[in-house]
């Protein structure tokens, strides 16, 4: 009881601190491009690094969001250039969503066999955000920027509202809705570069799925995305800093327990009205973006 206790009192520090950065951030606009060196990785850096990426990962593997839209612009600002940057968050991310997953299934909030009804989510969700960012990709180069995040704010905002008010649109898991919603979900992250946790982990739960399963299947859809995207950015022939990407995945990875066991112990409606707010913040801030 003391140790799940804990748990929860670390993970309610990091949600606090990862909530704090996020709004500072969001409100702050986007970093300037910069060309001066990047930072050198003291140790003293490299633990600051890891310290992010853990509290970063421990919400989003118990809230299914909030990773890189918080994670990102701390390293950009921080100095680092975007494309090691990029690379270093899909690699952490990779890591610290497939430890999550397989520990989120070990725990009992999802259940990720092969044959099972979360596994198949699982799969929709991975293919068709792979199908879909790619699509995506190929119309961000002509759709107005400011559009495209007014509409991930009110989508995001709007799902939140419906989590919280609204538990499901139907009593049975639909698979056409998550086929959709993951096309969705992944037409966001290929638009703006965020959106995808929140639509993700919503939307199942608007679709049938029960908040921890939910939580635990975009862990695991998510890595199967960041495998795609550093597959792409091999063939495209771009590299991984590794000095920013240790820390990063050392930090992600050793999150995992934390987050899982937050979900483990909570009640189901607790882990629901936290994603719901995870939501509504994240759609709040994207729209107070656009006209601060």
């Amino acid at each position: 009881m003391k140790r799940h206790r804990a748990f929860i009192g670390l993970w309610a520090l990091g949600l606090a601190v990862v909530a704090t950065l996020m709004i500072y951030f969001k409100l702050r606009g986007e970093p300037a491009s910069v060309t001066a060196p990047e930072p050198v990785v003291t140790p003293l850096v490299f633990a600051a690094l890891a310290l992010l990426a853990f509290l970063c990962e421990a919400v989003d593997s118990s809230l299914g969001m909030g990773y890189g839209t918080t994670l990102t612009p701390v390293l950009l600002t921080a100095g680092f250039h975007p494309l090691s940057v990029i690379p270093a968050a899909l690699l952490s991310q990779l890591m610290g969503g497939v430890f999550a997953g397989l520990l989120h299934h070990n725990y009992g909030n999802v259940d990720l066999r092969h044959s099972s009804a979360h596994a198949r989510v699982m799969y929709l969700l991975a293919g068709s955000g792979i199908v879909g960012g790619i699509l995506a990709i190929r119309l961000a180069t002509w759709l107005p920027v400011f559009y495209v995040k007014l509409y991930v704010g009110i989508l995001v905002l709007a799902i939140g509202v419906f989590v919280w008010f609204s538990p499901r649109l139907g009593d049975r898991l639909s698979y056409r809705r998550v086929l959709g919603l993951g096309l969705l979900a992944a037409f966001n992250k290929g638009m703006s570069a965020g959106g995808y946790g929140p639509v993700v982990t919503g939307g199942q739960v608007l679709a049938g799925v029960n908040s921890k399963a939910a939580v635990g299947i975009t862990a695991a859809a998510e890595a199967i995305t960041c495998l795609a995207a550093l597959a792409t950015l091999y063939v495209l022939g771009k590299s991984i800093n590794w000095s920013l990407a240790v820390p990063l995945c050392l930090g992600a990875v050793s999150s995992a327990p934390v987050a899982v066991n937050v979900v483990k112990t909570l009640p189901h409606h607790w882990v629901q009205r936290a994603i719901a707010i995870g939501c509504v913040l994240l759609g709040t801030m994207t729209l107070i973006n656009l006209v601060a």
